[in-house]
């Protein structure tokens, strides 16, 4: 059996980790809203997520943050509006990414987010022995792993809708350069060039 090393090949690696489903069916991409995303038996848990469901002006799964808010808590979901497409839910969007950039993505996950007059709370943690209504909120967390972003060809983890760092961001982290498509084909004309000189 050969094995893929390539970026693709890799990407689906820990695609089908994460979600426990084949490669075929994380090749599908139904439109956003209309097919149901396949969901997995295996792997550790992870929905797959659309790139057309992503909001990159926000940088959310939107379908996924918006599905873990309406199941979780009905009341804030309806007192904020953000059920439905328009300015509340801008708004609140606007909100959650701004705290996300002030407070960190670990301490949003952990303390919530104060909008208006609800509290958003975005994950929840592990539930003490005998507490059944924390251990029904525990089993709510969503976590969704979307494929491509947009021209991205590498994995966007998303707890809640909520993006981590992709690699091209973990290899800023680490002090590596970032060549983007047109840089890469650049040198490659230079390359070209200088063998044939």
């Amino acid at each position: 059996m050969n094995s893929d090393t390539s970026e693709k090949g890799l990407e689906l690696l820990i695609l089908h980790s994460l979600t426990g489903l084949t490669d075929e069916q994380i090749l599908q991409n139904p439109a956003a809203g209309i097919a149901e995303l396949p969901t997995g038996y295996a792997g550790a848990g992870y929905l797959l997520g659309s790139s057309q469901d992503y909001d990159r002006d926000h940088a959310v799964d939107l379908r996924h943050l918006l599905a873990f808010i309406e199941k979780t808590q009905p009341k804030a979901c309806e007192q904020l509006g953000i059920a439905r497409e328009g300015p509340r839910r801008v708004q609140f969007l606007s909100r959650l990414q701004g705290e996300i950039a002030k407070r960190g993505i670990v301490d949003v996950l952990r303390k919530s987010v104060l909008h208006g007059p609800a509290r958003i709370y975005l994950f929840y943690g592990t539930p003490s022995a005998g507490n059944q209504k924390a251990q029904e909120l525990w089993e709510s967390n969503l976590f969704s792993i979307t494929r491509l972003v947009a021209d991205v060809v590498t994995g966007q983890l998303d707890v809640r809708g909520i993006e981590f760092p992709d690699l091209n961001e973990k290899a800023q982290y680490y002090g590596e350069e970032e060549l983007d498509n047109e840089e890469m084909e650049e040198e490659g004309e230079d390359e070209a060039l200088e063998e044939s000189l």
